[in-house]
């Protein structure tokens, strides 16, 4: 290929990657987000937010609840929902992060990202210096996995952990029955019975003796926390392990491209030796 073919295949590939920055910034920064796909994803986030936030104010409820029991036995199953509390945030921070992803996040790749990414390809074409394109190409990659990850993570999740909904909506509604239970027994009635002929009879179970109630709230508590680590599984796990994959993805490929240049560069130091070997023994011939 002479020099003239060189140059213009370069005009080429500069004209073909000035015009992809320009679609991906002007086009597909504001079309894009609007897809289908990104849509699903924002829609079972906010279905999951307001399954925590329903959770969350169960939990409320259920301690509520333990209030009847005396200190020796509330105060342990007070301290185990207090501790539900840190993993009501960090759900519901990694939602919010999810969804930032997906709502700011897609537009910036689009926008700003990936057109970088073009001018640095065509900076590199421009100087033959190859940290420009191997930047690019990371840069391009960063961007892909910006764009990808919440959407395959939000999928993921439904696949792996769909049939656990039920039991966390049942641990729900268990948590909601306890609380309008003892809404109940706050009410004036049930004049000449003790109070735990009363908790039996608005529990429709025999309740004799404080161990009964406390049973009763410790089931409900241990629903909670099965509940609080699928939760934690499909909001926090799954994202992160898919973004994990990615980027093993990723920097599998960036490992064979440094292979690949590597074998290049011992490639061109053999054929190096070689000419000079060559000249050597065509000089010491003339002598």
């Amino acid at each position: 290929m002479n020099f003239s073919d060189r140059t213009a295949k370069k005009i080429t590939c500069a004209l073909v990657a000035l015009l992809i920055g320009v679609i991906s910034a002007f086009i597909c920064a504001d079309r894009v987000p609007d897809a289908k796909v990104f849509n699903d994803s924002i829609e079972r986030l906010d279905e999951t937010k307001e399954t925590v936030m329903k959770f969350s104010a169960a939990t409320l409820a259920v301690s509520v609840g333990i209030t009847l029991l005396p200190d020796d036995y509330a105060t342990p199953l007070a301290s185990e929902l207090a501790d539900l509390n840190k993993y009501f945030i960090l759900i519901l921070g990694m939602i919010f992060f999810e969804k930032l992803m997906v709502v700011e996040g897609v537009p910036i790749a689009f926008r700003f990202v990936i057109p970088l990414c073009c001018f640095l390809y065509i900076l590199y074409l421009a100087s033959s210096k190859e940290i420009l394109k191997s930047l690019a190409v990371k840069l391009f990659a960063f961007a892909m996995a910006m764009v990808i990850v919440v959407p395959c993570a939000t999928y993921f999740s439904d696949v792996v952990c769909a049939e656990y909904q039920e039991y966390i909506d049942e641990t729900i509604n268990m948590a909601e029955a306890g609380n309008e239970k003892i809404n109940e027994l706050s009410l004036p009635s049930g004049e000449g019975k003790s109070f735990f002929e009363r908790v039996s009879d608005v529990f429709q179970t025999a309740i004799t003796g404080v161990k009964d109630l406390f049973d009763y709230f410790s089931r409900i508590i241990e629903k909670c926390i099965n509940s609080i680590a699928i939760l934690i599984v499909v909001s926090c796990g799954v994202p992160v392990l898919t973004f994990m994959l990615f980027i093993w993805i990723f920097k599998q490929l960036f490992q064979i491209q440094g292979v690949q240049a590597l074998a290049d560069r011992i490639s061109a130091v053999l054929a190096a030796k070689d000419r000079k070997a060559l000249m050597v023994g065509e000089s010491e011939e003339a002598e």
